[in-house]
C-alpha cells in the first residue's frame, strides 16, 4: 500500500512539474512590463491624478465668485477624487500583500470611480463654458459651445480609453495571482509529500 501512495505521489509531482507555473510567461506581460509592474504604475499615475484634481478642486468649491451650482460639483467632484486616492492606495497596498479577494471589487470600483469623475468634470467644464458672457453675435457664441461641447468629447473619450485599459490590466492581474497561489499551494503540497517520503518507515511487526 505504501508503495502504491509513493508511486501515485511520483505521478503528482512530475505532472506538476511538467505545468510549473511561469511568472516570466509573455502572457502576463502588458506593453513592455509585467503585469504587477503595470499594475502598480497605473495605481500611481491615478493617485497622482486624483491628488491633482482634489487639489485643484477643493479650493474652487470654496470660492465665493464661483457660482453656486458650480461650487456644488466642484464640491462632489473633489470629494469623489479623495474617495478616488484612497482606493488607489489601498489598491497598491493589496497588490504588494497579493489579496486577491478585493480585485473583482476594484474592477467595479474603477469603472464607477471613472464615470462620475468623466460626468462631474464634463458638467463643470461645460457650465463655465456656457457661463461665460460675450458681446460677440449668435455664431460666435454657437461657435465657441460647439468647440467646448468637442473638447469635452474628446476628453471623454481618453478616460474611457484609459477606463477600459486600467480594467483590463486588472483583470489579467487577477489571473496572475490566482495562477501564482494555485502554484504556490500545489508546491506546498510536493513539500509535504517530499517530506513524508523522506522520513524513515517504522516497522510496527510485532517481536518475537
Amino acid at each position: 500500500l505504501k508503495s502504491e501512495n509513493k508511486n501515485k505521489n511520483n505521478k503528482i509531482i512530475k505532472g506538476t512539474e511538467m505545468k510549473q507555473f511561469d511568472p516570466t510567461s509573455s502572457k502576463w506581460q502588458v506593453c513592455c512590463c509585467h503585469v504587477t509592474s503595470a499594475a502598480y504604475t497605473i495605481a500611481l499615475v491615478e493617485l497622482l491624478v486624483a491628488a491633482v484634481i482634489s487639489t485643484v478642486l477643493i479650493p474652487m468649491s470654496v470660492n465665493e465668485i464661483t457660482f453656486h451650482s458650480t461650487r456644488i460639483l466642484y464640491a462632489i467632484a473633489a470629494g469623489v477624487a479623495l474617495i478616488w486616492s484612497f482606493g488607489q492606495l489601498v489598491l497598491i497596498y493589496d497588490i504588494r500583500r497579493r489579496h486577491l479577494d478585493r480585485l473583482s471589487l476594484y474592477v467595479f470600483v474603477q469603472g464607477i470611480v471613472f464615470i462620475l469623475m468623466l460626468f462631474l468634470i464634463i458638467s463643470i467644464f461645460l457650465a463655465r463654458q456656457l457661463r461665460h458672457k460675450s458681446n460677440n453675435d449668435e455664431e460666435d457664441i454657437y461657435s465657441e459651445s460647439m468647440f467646448s461641447i468637442v473638447m469635452a468629447f474628446f476628453f471623454a473619450a481618453g478616460a474611457m480609453g484609459i477606463t477600459i485599459y486600467s480594467i483590463y490590466v486588472l483583470l489579467l492581474l487577477k489571473r496572475y495571482m490566482t495562477a501564482e497561489k494555485k502554484h504556490s499551494e500545489v508546491m506546498m503540497q510536493i513539500q509535504d509529500i517530499v517530506h513524508h517520503q523522506s522520513l524513515p518507515e517504522v516497522n510496527t511487526t510485532d517481536g518475537p
